[in-house]
């Protein structure tokens, strides 16, 4: 977890906040401007099914299929998509989402199971900084609440100004071979 909320540090880093490495390595962060549409692929290689949340936008399910399955072989049309929050992909199959970057913000996206959260399945959407950074002040309660939990009000993941990093924790890191 970084030592500084991600908002925070997106509202207090000027134009840093849309540099990913200011927000830390383990908020996976994925800078999205405003209404860019981004696609994600979600490959389960795990013989565990996966239910993956979005906060703050809904997406369209565009394809499912199986990792033994030919790639062109697809379970649902792309012609119709549904559009959900959540979306649970099976054992050893992927699934693509779309969304665009409409809801200014800073938008965690995660496997349901919180355990599985803290082996690194998130990554968080940093959408629109500057809008947000435009339109958005922090209430002096939540200022106070930070204090009071030691939580510095500014900077970078680390409480820093700029991209020092120093000290920052790495891992954990992606599994290869499966």
């Amino acid at each position: 977890m970084p030592l500084v909320p991600s908002l925070t540090t997106a509202l207090t880093t000027g134009y840093q906040a849309y540099y990913s490495d200011v927000y830390g390595f383990k908020s996976y962060p994925i800078i999205v401007d405003n209404l860019e549409g981004v696609e994600v692929a979600i490959f389960n290689k795990d013989v565990n099914s996966h239910p993956f949340h979005m906060h703050g936008n809904n997406f369209f399910v565009c394809v499912r299929g199986s990792l033994d399955q030919d790639p062109t072989k697809r379970l649902i049309s792309t012609e119709y998509p549904i559009r959900r929050d959540t979306i649970t992909v099976p054992p050893k199959e992927y699934a693509v989402i779309r969304f665009r970057g409409d809801n200014p913000g800073i938008w965690l996206f995660h496997c349901h199971m919180e355990f599985h959260v803290e082996q690194g399945l998130a990554l968080t959407f940093v959408v629109a900084p500057y809008m947000l950074i435009a339109n958005t002040t922090l209430p002096e309660q939540y200022k106070r609440n930070c204090d009071l939990m030691g939580i510095p009000n500014s900077g970078n993941a680390m409480g820093r100004v700029g991209l020092d990093m120093a000290d920052e924790p790495r891992g954990p890191f992606p599994l290869s071979g499966f």
